[in-house]
């Protein structure tokens, strides 16, 4: 397992390696920065505002009854960020992100025939 870290910074990043930077696209990295920017205003409400539990389940409650609670502007960022984040993860590479968790190969274990 240290042999892969060890090559993996001996080459460098994605960059500035030649070889890995021909499959990495522009739009990989607006992925990471899609969830970076989520999960920043996440944590600035978590840390900022006032009873994070309460306010997630106020938002939760106006998307299931389609209703409006006026909310602070960070909490509209987060919202305005992670509800089109949610539609798009399935429809792109980054559901391989969550997906490989779950494959039967990161098991060790293979299907049944």
């Amino acid at each position: 397992m240290n042999a892969v870290w060890d090559r993996r910074l001996r080459r460098g990043s994605r960059l500035t390696d030649k070889c890995l930077r021909i499959y990495t696209t522009p739009g990989e990295y607006l992925n990471l920065a899609l969830l970076l920017l989520a999960f920043l205003t996440g944590l600035g409400l978590w840390y900022g505002g006032g009873a994070p539990f309460d306010a997630a389940r106020l938002a939760m409650r106006d998307v299931l009854t389609l209703s409006y609670t006026p909310a602070g502007a960070l909490a509209a960022v987060h919202l305005s960020l992670v509800y089109p984040l949610l539609i798009y993860i399935p429809l792109s590479k980054m559901s391989h992100y969550v997906g490989k968790f779950f494959s039967t190969t990161s098991c060790g274990t293979t299907p049944p025939i």
